[in-house]
């Protein structure tokens, strides 16, 4: 069992309950029942060498999730096909003010269905047009790997922060180039403002400004 092998769902239920972990045990067997998709006393009523087997598939909660950043053109679920639009630039009005607003949710795991969803269109649509995004979100909710979508976020992320740090290395340039031909009073602040700027583009690529 993997990241890639846990739906977005199974993952939102098992971070809560592991929110609330006074019992260590008690926790154990509510995950894996949400892991099984049975009742807990389903859990407590298997043989204890058969718990232990299941117990042991656990395991791979303990590595972090380590995102790679990939976006496949297309998300099938079913038979439906949902097209992503991969490039920031291109999102709509509408669909960056969501995306934007989504992410900076205090809980970003009990949201991450969402993004997806802003970023993932069915296929001949527009963003928010002639079909329901939460539907869509739920069905991504409920079909599509925390793994996957962890990777599609760190996707964004990256090609976020390099929008980013090209409009920064731009407006560091043109700053200088200002500082050359400036005069001795307006020298010292246009040297402060490059710092600043240079300062913030060192912050993303450090990762300060990461949403995983």
């Amino acid at each position: 069992m993997t990241y890639y092998d846990l739906t977005i769902e199974k993952y939102q239920r098992m971070m809560e309950a592991l929110k609330d972990n006074g019992d260590d045990l008690a926790t154990q067997a509510t995950l894996l029942a949400i892991l099984d998709d049975c009742s807990e006393d389903d859990i407590l009523d298997l043989p204890l060498s058969a718990y232990k087997v299941k117990a042991a598939g656990l395991s791979f909660l303990l590595e972090p999730l380590n995102p790679k950043p990939v976006c496949p053109k297309t998300l099938a679920i079913g038979k439906e096909v949902f097209e992503a639009v991969r490039d920031v630039r291109k999102f709509t009005a509408g669909q960056y003010i969501d995306y934007n607003t989504l992410i900076k949710s205090e809980d970003f795991n009990q949201v991450i269905h969402n993004v997806l969803a802003c970023f993932f269109v069915p296929k001949g649509k527009d963003y928010g047009k002639d079909y329901d995004i939460m539907e869509v979100a739920e069905k991504i909710r409920r079909n599509v790997s925390i793994g996957f979508a962890m990777d599609v976020c760190f996707f964004f992320q990256k090609r976020s922060i390099a929008s980013i740090n090209s409009m920064l290395d731009y407006l560091v340039l043109s700053t200088k180039i200002r500082m050359r031909k400036a005069g001795r009073e307006t020298r010292p602040k246009l040297k402060e403002a490059v710092e600043k700027m240079e300062a913030l583009r060192d912050s993303f690529n450090a990762g300060t400004g990461s949403i995983i």
